[in-house]
């Protein structure tokens, strides 16, 4: 578990644009249906390259933040910040 603010939020940046880059992948290979299923096999490779990035910044996450509950989370912590500064 990490006491690092920063570190943690790093991880989590890391693992959503590793998201993102699946997701942006896949939506146009999905467009039109059933000639979807060649354009994805002809990019499989590139696919589970994409997927097994994205779970490795996930575990690096989850390994980083271990098992502290929810409500103490860095995020939810910044978030609350921001919205008792713009209410004040």
């Amino acid at each position: 578990m990490s006491d690092d603010p920063r570190a943690e939020l790093r991880a989590l940046a890391l693992w959503h644009t590793r998201r993102r880059m699946v997701d942006e992948l896949l939506v146009p290979l999905l467009e039109y249906g059933p000639v979807a299923v060649d354009r994805v096999a002809d990019r499989l490779p590139e696919l589970r390259a994409l997927v097994q990035a994205e779970e490795m910044a996930f575990d690096a996450f989850v390994a980083m933040v271990g098992e502290r509950p929810t409500h103490d989370a860095v995020v939810l912590e910044l978030f609350a910040r921001s919205g008792g500064s713009e209410t004040e």
